[in-house]
């Protein structure tokens, strides 16, 4: 699945809302708004027919750490062709205000699991 930033159109506006986007959806899947997001601490949220997470909350600071179930990845971006996105094994989801986070990303390779911190746009 795919954590990206989408248009969304409303009834006075267009906006950008940070989402996960079900890499292969079916009937029954929408791109998921991280603000409708609920902790699950003992269930998963399903997005996709084969793509699922859990959700729970930092006891340190309140975010919200979002976790693929097996086999689902999640794929962040940018994705361009001088920098490639990455499949992460968590992200850390900070709100700042209305529509304004702070995402934190740790990945496989991450042994000290520190934290770091998601770069949605850099210039070419």
């Amino acid at each position: 699945m795919l954590f990206a930033y989408m248009l969304c159109s409303g009834l006075q506006s267009e906006h950008a809302e940070l989402c996960l986007i079900p890499e292969r959806p079916d009937q029954f899947s929408v791109p998921v708004r991280i603000e409708s997001l609920e902790p699950t601490e003992a269930a998963v949220f399903r997005v996709g027919p084969t793509e699922a997470i859990t959700v729970k909350v930092d006891p340190h600071d309140r975010g919200l750490i979002i976790e693929p179930f097996p086999p689902t990845k999640i794929h962040i971006t940018p994705d361009l062709p001088q920098y490639p996105g990455v499949n992460v094994k968590k992200l850390k989801v900070l709100k700042l205000a209305e529509r304004s986070y702070r995402t934190l990303f740790q990945q496989e390779k991450d042994r000290n699991e520190e934290w770091r911190e998601w770069v949605p746009y850099r210039d070419k």
